[in-house]
């Protein structure tokens, strides 16, 4: 279920999986029955107007003993894929505004504490927020990495209306920044710090 038509085509072009239903539908107004076992998000909860409210709708969706799965981000100042390139392209830009916290967006859910107590409050129990480190695989070259996050995340926003020439310094000042992640024959995999979430219902 995703409200991204285009994610969702691509999604519907992937291998042959069976007995996999594809929605294009709002998950925090869907009229959910207690059907599932599982509900699963990989990085895609964080973008809820009202979280609370939304996992409140999602909770409906759980059979009794159902369980809740997600993959959220921890702090952005944790995520070397993001303040990388962040501090790389701030000497460029014009000086950005400190974003709300716990706005919708990639990083609303970092405070696990905050987290929590959204979950308990939707009805879900059992909560467990454990913290889940790795890599992120941007590619085979600092290049493409550079790419990759002038045009998706926290720069891309940044950059969203700024001229050709600044795009084009910043795209320079990031795929350098990201030239220390490559290695002959690697991908450039810089650090990811995420939460790796459960609940019952």
């Amino acid at each position: 279920m995703d409200i991204s038509r285009p994610l969702l085509n691509q999604a519907r072009c992937h291998g042959d999986a069976r007995n996999v239903q594809f929605e294009e539908a709002d998950a925090s107004a869907y009229p959910f029955k207690p059907e599932y076992d599982l509900i699963i998000s990989r990085f895609g909860v964080m973008f809820f107007e009202d979280p609370k409210a939304a996992f409140a709708i999602i909770r409906k969706a759980a059979a009794k003993g159902g369980r809740l799965a997600f993959i959220c981000w921890r702090p952005s100042k944790d995520n070397e894929w993001t303040t990388l390139p962040m501090n790389a392209a701030k000497p460029h830009l014009p000086e950005q505004s400190v974003p709300e916290p716990h706005a919708p967006g990639p990083f609303a859910f970092a405070d696990a504490a905050r987290l929590k107590d959204i979950l308990t409050g939707a009805g879900f129990g059992d909560v467990k927020i454990e913290k889940l480190d790795g890599v992120m695989d941007l590619g085979p070259s600092a290049t493409h990495a550079g790419f990759q996050m002038t045009n998706l995340g926290p720069v891309s926003r940044a950059l969203r209306d700024e001229s050709d020439e600044t795009r084009a310094k910043v795209l320079k000042a990031v795929s350098e920044a990201f030239a220390q992640f490559q290695k002959p024959g690697q991908n450039v995999t810089p650090g990811i710090a995420c939460w790796l979430v459960s609940a019952k219902a």
